[in-house]
């Protein structure tokens, strides 16, 4: 796959330059946001920077790499990483999924609060790893989800939900 390329210094402090993502940025609960920030893939970051350009906002990354913790054979434990959790201060989820979808083959939404509400994007189609998919979590928080493979579907799906309206 000739799309393949790792983060390397020169884009950190590039992303860095105007005044974006850093390679020691944290979290809102102190972590690290990018604990392998030689192991994320470079366009990956791109989308995550067309996101934040979008929203003209801060977007607070939950994760992106991590080896445990995930369902199997998540995108956050491939290298290159091309998956991040997070969510973005001051909006409605709708909004933000809108902008997500434009962005990512792969969006999941979690409307009923992990530490907050959010979303889950990858890169895995774009990478050959997997199909176009997007998800919502049920509200009971069981582990179950909703699957659609259109998006419209989904968009329509998330706008039934009163806690994607909501601005949070």
């Amino acid at each position: 796959m000739d799309n393949l390329k790792v983060m390397t210094l020169e884009h950190w402090q590039m992303l860095k330059a105007i005044g974006n993502f850093s390679i020691r940025e944290r979290g809102s609960n102190g972590s690290q946001c990018f604990p392998a920030p030689y192991s994320m893939d470079f366009l990956f970051m791109v989308g995550l920077q067309r996101v934040r350009h979008e929203v003209d906002r801060s977007v607070s990354i939950h994760c992106t790499y991590e080896s445990a913790g995930h369902a199997d054979k998540s995108e956050h434990g491939m290298t290159p990483c091309a998956a991040a959790d997070g969510h973005v201060s001051g909006m409605a989820l709708i909004d933000e999924v809108k902008i997500l979808v434009k962005i990512f083959d792969r969006v999941g939404i979690y409307p009923y609060k992990w530490h907050s509400k959010g979303w889950h994007v990858d890169d895995g189609v774009r990478l050959g790893r997997k199909k176009k998919c997007y998800w919502i979590e049920d509200e009971h928080k069981t582990g179950k989800y909703t699957y659609f493979t259109d998006v419209d579907e989904f968009l329509n799906a998330v706008k039934q939900i009163p806690e994607c309206m909501e601005v949070y």
